[in-house]
């Protein structure tokens, strides 16, 4: 047998060592920051591509630490544009092409497509701007307008979010979009849900703060909803009253949405989206039983079920201590004097949560989409619009929460004290004429935003200013007449 001469194993031994040292280079630098990634060895900076590149453990720490940076991810206007049929339902009219300068300005999209700030915006109404291909959109594949129906991560679409309050820029970030409800999901101008992933900005929550001031917590999602409708205003209207009673509600805030450089006509609304994430970050808790009140994909745990029996058994006589261990009563009757007094129908909605770290915890529950606020009855019909402004408690009410009420009410002096109390403190110290009159006139303000629909919804929106304005005598008379006769029947 030839042997391989000393020349040929010295090539041989400088390459393996060459591959041992290039293996070696492959483990620092995943264990160590550097300056660059060898995938990015071919492009003008060591970039992140949303929706290309995968946001790892080792480059989201360099993302967070610097070194390297999320690319703009230069679009070209007319995959930013849209005459179809469901562009023309969002906007009002047909998304052109943006100014293809902007795009060219080195800056992320969404900030390039957002206009000088509009000095004529009421306060507090933010600016959104939103930047996502037509075809994520539009498309007749996977454009998320044209299929509203498509739900859950399948359906969010990478998008660029720029928000502005006045002249504050606060949050530039690429995110997953989707629609989001149940109406919008019918309606042309839609609700959107926009979703910080892992996926598409390095990590799962939003910066703290985002929306709503310093105290609102890093969260994975915020919903966009449109007020394209009546309903919008007057249950945004409604969760500013529940907040002033001291219902557990979510922050929301006005704005007006720029989508790939088009104004959308109708203003909307940021809120806080509720769910187990919500409760954590807010109430502290890690370890608790959540129940999301008409929602399929929650299901009902075994202390959830245990209440809901123990507000059905009739057998026993129900108490104000019995009760108090088992549903934090200030929620309840929080919620009682929010339904009642604005009058919200489809209220069985929110959801419930109970500490399980703490075995003496009550049950507490949240407020959740007061759409239904301001409902006296059917239009045209004369005495249910009576029984539901007189009569509240008996014809408004639904679920759990009603069902505990009534009992407690019926059976409990206590408590009809505690409620009666708890109904006047908030109702002349919360609920004062002025703030309500101050509250009225911002959506009426709000609603200018919109000039086609302005016209049907001041009406509407003034006619709920005047019945809060003689709400208060009305609301506090039947609190006390409703007490006194339950209490005479059980008697």
């Amino acid at each position: 047998m030839r042997m391989p001469s000393d020349h040929r194993m010295r090539s041989t031994y400088l390459a393996m060592a060459s591959l041992a040292l290039l293996m070696g280079l492959a483990v620092v630098a995943d264990a160590l920051p550097t300056t660059g990634l060898e995938q990015y060895r071919e492009r003008q900076g060591p970039d992140l591509i949303p929706g290309l590149d995968r946001f790892t453990k080792r480059n989201s720490e360099m993302l967070r630490q610097g070194l390297i940076k999320i690319s703009p991810m230069r679009h070209s206007p007319a995959r930013l544009a849209s005459n179809s049929a469901a562009a023309v339902a969002l906007y009002g009219k047909p998304c052109p092409p943006p100014d293809e300068e902007k795009l060219k300005a080195g800056i992320l999209p969404s900030t390039a497509l957002l206009p000088a700030a509009d000095k004529t915006l009421p306060p507090g109404v933010m600016e959104v701007s939103l930047v996502c291909d037509s075809e994520d959109l539009f498309g007749t594949e996977r454009g998320i307008i044209t299929h509203p129906m498509m739900r859950g991560h399948d359906s969010e679409r990478l998008t660029w979010l720029s928000a502005r309050l006045g002249n504050d820029l606060f949050v530039e970030s690429p995110l997953g979009l989707r629609v989001h409800g149940g109406l919008s999901r019918q309606i042309q101008v839609k609700s959107f849900a926009m979703v910080f992933r892992k996926d598409y900005c390095g990590t799962n929550l939003s910066p703290p703060g985002l929306f709503f001031g310093p105290e609102t917590p890093p969260a994975r999602q915020f919903l966009l909803v449109g007020a394209s409708h009546i309903d919008r205003y007057l249950g945004a209207l409604a969760t500013d009253i529940a907040d002033l009673v001291g219902c557990k509600t979510s922050k929301h805030a006005p704005a007006i949405v720029y989508l790939n450089g088009t104004r959308i006509d109708a203003p909307y609304f940021v809120y806080e989206q509720q769910s187990e994430e919500f409760v954590k970050s807010h109430f502290g808790l890690q370890n608790f039983d959540w129940v999301r009140l008409k929602d399929k994909a929650t299901e009902e745990t075994v202390a959830y079920k245990a209440l809901d029996k123990w507000t059905r058994k009739m057998s026993a006589r129900m108490t104000f201590q019995d009760a108090a261990t088992r549903f934090n009563l200030q929620d309840l009757c929080a919620w009682v004097v929010t339904m009642s007094y604005t009058i919200t129908v489809d209220n069985n909605q929110g959801g419930f949560y109970r500490d399980q770290d703490n075995p003496k915890a009550a049950w507490q529950s949240l407020v959740w989409d007061l759409d239904g606020a301001f409902k006296r009855g059917f239009e045209g019909d004369v005495e249910r619009t009576k029984m539901f402004a007189e009569d509240p408690f008996q014809w408004v009410l639904l679920g759990l929460r009603a069902r505990l009420f009534k009992r407690l009410m019926k059976e409990s002096a206590e408590f009809r004290d505690y409620f009666r109390e708890f109904a006047h403190e908030k109702v002349t110290q919360k609920l004062t004429r002025e703030k309500l009159m101050e509250l009225s006139d911002r959506y009426l303000v709000i609603a200018k935003l919109q000039p086609k629909l302005e016209p049907a919804l001041t009406p509407v929106l003034q006619q709920a200013r005047e019945f809060l304005a003689t709400r208060n005598e009305a609301f506090l008379a039947y609190v006390d007449r409703y007490a006194s006769e339950v209490g005479r029947e059980a008697e």
